[in-house]
């Protein structure tokens, strides 16, 4: 996995002495692997020493970061802090480069969503199609010609249906036409239920047009951008799950934090 590291500065508003607690880069609540009683951030009052390293991770997007606090405080008027930091999180990608395996494209996706016009429509139906594929069904991709509209096949083994997916990259929002056009696709290929994925949103005449379909047998879901998002998130495999792993890219910082870079040092 590519990872760029970078220390932590005040220049993106981290010069206080509060901790990080959620992902700069898709806001996520970031989760604690390493720190002192379970992420527990000592304050500095009374007559207190801290130096405890802390590593929190964001299950979503892969962001990290390790940092390390070293302070004392005579009561609340004279004390001093010395806090280091470094963190990484993918590299910046080319959402058209085809050569990205679709794990990491799904990955960066989460934490750079506004790219998803940039990815390429066969991208963006193969990232569709695992989505499904992680929530336990049998998916196909099918071919750019003679798919007549219908871009995924979904086999539900449960009941055995077959529902055909359509996904559709597109800023505005999808019209009623599009719709009628998706459940005639479904009808010559004989399924009754599709589901139309689009990275935007449905007019409120292609919700009403598909609420008329699904009252004549045909079922017609409609997923926009912010739900499609937010079922990517749930089937976005953990990246990091233990401080001790020795092929986590974070594993060198924590095990020499005296290394990390100073990015906020105060006294009073």
């Amino acid at each position: 996995m590519s990872i760029w590291l970078f220390p932590e500065s005040a220049a993106v508003g981290l010069d206080d002495r509060s901790p990080i607690r959620s992902c700069r880069f898709c806001n996520c609540v970031l989760t604690v692997l390493a720190g002192p009683n379970h992420g527990a951030w000592p304050g500095l009052s009374g007559t207190t020493t801290v130096h405890p390293t802390t590593l929190q991770v964001c299950q979503a997007c892969g962001w990290w970061i390790v940092e390390r606090r070293h302070g004392y405080a005579y009561g609340s008027y004279e004390g001093a802090l010395t806090v280091g930091r470094l963190g990484g999180v993918l590299r910046w990608l080319d959402p058209t480069d085809a050569s990205i395996p679709i794990e990491q494209l799904r990955t960066y996706l989460i934490a750079k969503y506004q790219s998803r016009f940039s990815v390429t429509p066969r991208r963006l139906e193969e990232i569709v199609a695992g989505v499904f594929a992680d929530f336990g069904f049998t998916v196909r991709v099918t071919s750019f010609s003679g798919d007549d509209g219908i871009d995924v096949l979904v086999l539900d083994s449960t009941s055995g249906e077959t529902i055909g997916v359509q996904v559709k990259r597109y800023k505005g929002r999808v019209e009623a036409e599009q719709i009628r056009a998706f459940a005639g696709a479904l009808v010559l290929g004989g399924m009754t239920h599709g589901v139309f994925v689009a990275t935007s949103g449905f007019t409120r005449g292609a919700r009403s047009t598909a609420q008329r379909y699904c009252e004549r047998g045909v079922s017609v879901e409609l997923t926009d951008g912010l739900r499609f998002f937010e079922e990517l998130r749930i089937t976005q495999r953990p990246q990091y799950l233990a401080a001790d792993d020795p092929t986590a890219p974070f594993f060198e910082p924590l095990r020499n934090p005296d290394r990390l870079p100073i990015v906020v040092q105060v006294s009073w």
